[in-house]
């Protein structure tokens, strides 16, 4: 099976999600991804099963900012215009009193006709605080209901097929991919994710290790480069003249870059660290996409860092 990658950009006050102050929004945030690559799995398939090549799929959703109060929460009878059945607890109309049996009138100063009710669905993306007023038939009573709406900001965000992945210099937070070594390509597939539901509670550590050199036969190794840098690891510098740095395992955020480009062009990039291995990263120019079977996938040419390779050693305390 092939793969569609995505990336996801999380934008709340220009912050973006490997940016999270809280260790719990950061850990929703991880959560969040690994359910859209799952539904985007499910996609892929179905396009797939429609004779969609796979370089034809894309899957491009975006969202404004906005606040959220819920639905109106109010069932109408549909055979008496405005008369209400039942009111959804904790909604709008439960905030305004709201009571079944009630005819709404109007709302916000809007006669109760089939306009009012796309009105109604208006209110729920209002900003918090905002006054509505509804007037009501209760009996023989005409009641003045009105409220400050409770509502959630939702911050603005966006899904976007990533067919450039690495092509730009501004992409935000990516997954660093893995090396095919038969293919000499970068994989853009599910080992991705492989280690996504690692957690530091497990103990033990990794080690992140930047190659020195690429000693095998040049051909083995013609796309790889000895040239990354690293500037910062889970918001700290790098230390200086290192080139291995031990983390616990777990999800961590590195700024990347090529040590010769000029002026340097340091990327956001997440790996997830497993217990008691190495991660050896080089550097790649052009290079095409593949699966992890080695199949092109069509999706551009990146340039960037690489996981070259992992090997295993015990985490020395």
């Amino acid at each position: 099976m092939k793969y569609l990658a995505t990336v996801l950009l999380l934008v709340a006050a220009n912050s973006y999600a490997n940016e999270l102050k809280s260790a719990q929004a950061q850990q929703i945030a991880d959560q969040l991804v690994r359910t859209i690559n799952q539904k985007l799995a499910e996609i892929t398939a179905l396009e797939v099963a429609e004779g969609v090549p796979i370089k034809d799929i894309k899957v491009n959703l975006s969202q404004g900012m906005r606040f959220d109060s819920g639905r109106f929460g109010a069932i109408l009878d549909a055979s008496q215009p405005g008369r209400v059945v039942s009111v959804t607890p904790r909604s709008q109309a439960s905030q305004l009193g709201i009571q079944s049996g009630d005819i709404i009138v109007s709302i916000n100063d809007m006669p109760f006709d089939d306009g009012v009710v796309g009105a109604a669905r208006k209110l729920q993306y209002l900003p918090n605080g905002s006054l509505v007023k509804v007037e009501v038939k209760r009996g023989d009573k005409t009641l003045s209901l009105q409220t400050h709406l409770k509502a959630k900001y939702l911050p603005q965000w966006q899904l976007m097929s990533a067919e450039s992945l690495g092509s730009g210099a501004n992409k935000n937070s990516s997954h660093l991919p893995y090396w095919q070594l038969e293919e000499n390509a970068p994989i853009f597939a599910s080992r991705l994710e492989q280690h996504s539901d690692i957690t530091a509670s497990q103990g033990n550590c990794g080690r992140i290790i930047l190659v020195n050199s690429l000693s095998i036969s040049p051909s083995k190794y013609s796309g790889l480069k000895n040239t990354s840098e690293i500037k910062e690891i889970d918001g700290h510098p790098w230390m200086k003249d290192s080139s291995r740095v031990r983390v616990d395992v777990g999800l961590h955020r590195l700024k990347v870059g090529n040590k010769y480009d000029t002026p340097r062009d340091f990327r956001d990039f997440s790996l997830y660290v497993a217990p008691n291995t190495n991660y050896y990263i080089a550097y790649t120019h052009n290079k095409a996409w593949v699966d992890d079977w080695g199949t092109d996938l069509a999706l551009g040419k990146y340039t960037g860092p690489v996981i070259w390779k992992t090997t295993e050693q015990a985490c020395e305390k």
